[in-house]
């Protein structure tokens, strides 16, 4: 009887001892489990807390954008309407003689203008320079613009004011987009193809007998496009004489 005590006291106590070591091993294992999801966690919220971040600073950096655009549409349209009743005005020497043209020129296209009237040259005097400063000339109203420009036709014909041209005052924006309207014009490209051969028909007039040069300076002047001229100069001309 003792015996069989004995060894039932023995047996439940290697099953409590088993049931210790397997319970230790699954808590072991839990614990693990436990540690590893925890690391996964922090591993994703670090990840997590950087795309905020990236998304924050593309936010940020998006914003500022459509403020600097927003800003630069604001200041393009307030310097478009500051130069609405301007005129340009190109051709016209720098100097006494190219003040009494500029006197007559206005006589013509704005014979009600009164005087004395505050026309200015737009950029800064230079010795290099090929050709004269334009003039910007500051206007009442837009009704004397439309003025100018229907006035305009009279000039045709009239040799003082050949090398004359008379355009509305656009800003750099309005000047790039005019000048990729013309050069995408097929009138444009046939005028620049047109000068081209002037140019090389010239460089070989070099040789040529004296009647024959006058033969060719005849050709060149017929068809010489005044426009494309001046193409160094800024393009936004509106009427050349």
């Amino acid at each position: 009887m003792k015996i069989m005590e004995a060894n039932i006291i023995a047996n439940i106590t290697n099953v409590s001892e088993s049931l210790k070591t397997e319970m230790g091993l699954v808590a072991s294992s839990i614990l693990n489990v436990v540690d590893g999801v925890r690391k996964t966690l922090e591993q994703n919220h670090d990840k997590l807390e950087a795309r905020v971040a990236v998304l924050e600073t593309s936010a940020t950096n998006k914003e500022n954008e459509t403020k600097k655009d927003l800003a630069d549409d604001f200041a393009e349209q307030k310097d478009q309407i500051r130069r609405l009743n301007n005129l340009i005005i190109k051709g016209i020497p720098e100097s006494e003689e190219g003040e009494k043209l500029l006197l007559e020129l206005l006589k013509i296209i704005l014979p009600k203008l009164e005087s004395p009237f505050e026309e200015e040259r737009v950029g800064a005097p230079a010795s290099s320079r090929s050709y004269p400063r334009p003039i910007r000339l500051p206007l009442t109203n837009n009704y004397q613009i439309r003025t100018a420009f229907s006035n305009c036709k009279k000039l045709k014909g009239v040799k003082i004011f050949e090398k004359i041209s008379v355009c509305r005052d656009l800003t750099k924006k309005q000047q790039a987009i005019v000048k990729a309207q013309r050069e995408a014009s097929p009138r444009y490209t046939r005028s620049v193809t047109a000068l081209r051969g002037i140019k090389r028909r010239n460089s070989d007039t070099e040789d040529m007998q004296p009647n024959e040069k006058k033969q060719q300076k005849l050709t060149t002047t017929r068809t010489t496009n005044p426009l494309l001229e001046n193409d160094e100069m800024e393009t936004h001309d509106d009427f050349t004489a």
